[in-house]
């Protein structure tokens, strides 16, 4: 049987279909012993900041292409090339991809390192930012880690690890396997497959910057900026056995 370039692009659409995003959750930063510890995430001028503002906290998902994203509206994450800041775009395409979430912890380029830079008004909030810089007044960053707190209650979200797909030769026969990915898909297209596994502990620094673990800690609930909870529960794509049922039903 002669397969053509639209059945082709049937599967890839098909394969989309049972790709997920991460379940929503909110940041909370954790810095033992500063006034950081347990300050939530929110937007500020265009910058995704942590401050003690309740009313002000979102819900975010890691998308399947390894986008950050707010639930409450069509808001990335881009991640300034110079300072490092995480800056909110509402274009996807200019949103930074390589967030994923791993042990409670949200990482970017697998890393959990993380800065908040003190605002204007000390104590009020803190730009986020991959690099340790200073701010405009001059004052130090501290380094923070990322918590991903369940929408639901107090405990951390799912690992979440978004995996690009390597060839499209993975989902469709071989005996296609042959065609150029080129030519399958349109410019700028990726597919991906989602992956969630496992549950996290919370976790917290100790004293010289040290990590651990803190089964019983208290932490607040977080909600999404308009006061609703929701969760996306955890979703593997089964690429292979989509592509092989849609041959078996066009066969």
């Amino acid at each position: 049987m002669k397969f053509t370039h639209q059945f082709v692009l049937s599967l890839i659409a098909l394969a989309k279909l049972v790709m997920a995003d991460s379940q929503q959750f909110g940041i909370i930063s954790i810095a033992s012993g500063s006034d950081l510890q347990y300050a939530s995430a929110f937007f500020d001028s265009n910058n995704l900041v942590v401050g003690h503002q309740p009313n002000n906290q979102f819900a975010l998902v890691v998308t399947d292409d390894g986008k950050l994203k707010s639930t409450s509206g069509n808001q990335f994450i881009a991640v300034d090339a110079n300072s490092g800041n995480l800056k909110e775009v509402s274009d996807s395409n200019s949103a930074s991809v390589g967030f994923s979430i791993k042990n409670g912890h949200l990482l970017y380029l697998n890393s959990e390192s993380f800065y908040a830079v003190p605002g204007a008004s000390s104590g009020a909030t803190w730009s986020l930012s991959t690099k340790n810089t200073n701010s405009a007044q001059g004052a130090a960053a501290s380094p923070v880690v990322l918590r991903t707190q369940s929408t639901t209650g107090t405990d951390v979200v799912a690992d979440f690890t978004p995996a690009a797909m390597s060839s499209v030769s993975s989902v469709v026969p071989s005996s296609i396997s042959s065609v150029h990915p080129s030519s399958l898909v349109s410019s700028g297209s990726t597919l991906v497959l989602s992956k969630a596994s496992g549950s996290a502990v919370p976790i917290s620094q100790i004293g010289d910057g040290q990590i651990q673990a803190t089964a019983t800690s208290h932490v607040p609930p977080v909600q999404s900026h308009n006061g609703a909870i929701g969760q996306h529960g955890p979703y593997l794509g089964m690429h292979a056995g989509v592509a092989a049922a849609a041959i078996a039903y066009l066969l």
